[in-house]
């Protein structure tokens, strides 16, 4: 299969992060995966997403065009800093 050989090749070449609080056969592949705790995984998704928009990694084209209330969001994930994320990591398990 073709699709699967291109999945090969790219798996050789990036580093996979997993988040999942369960060791899947998925999780069991990645080369760091993050085991968090109950309720941090909606805090770790809006860290994330405050950082994309901060260094300026999203498709600001796509979002005018497609997207309603992305202000709003902006706003509400802004709370969510890096210095705040420290939380998330002393409720994670992180395994390289």
């Amino acid at each position: 299969n073709n699709s699967k050989d291109n999945f090969e090749k790219l798996n050789d070449k990036i580093k996979w992060v997993g988040i999942d609080p369960r060791r899947t056969p998925s999780a069991e592949r990645a080369d760091m995966l993050f085991q968090l705790k109950p309720r941090t995984d909606a805090a770790l998704a809006l860290g994330l997403a405050n950082l994309l928009i901060q260094t300026g990694q999203i498709d600001t084209q796509f979002i005018k065009k497609n997207v309603l209330g992305f202000e709003e969001f902006k706003k509400t994930v802004a709370y969510y800093m890096p210095a705040k994320m420290g939380e998330v990591k002393r409720r994670a398990t992180i395994s390289q």
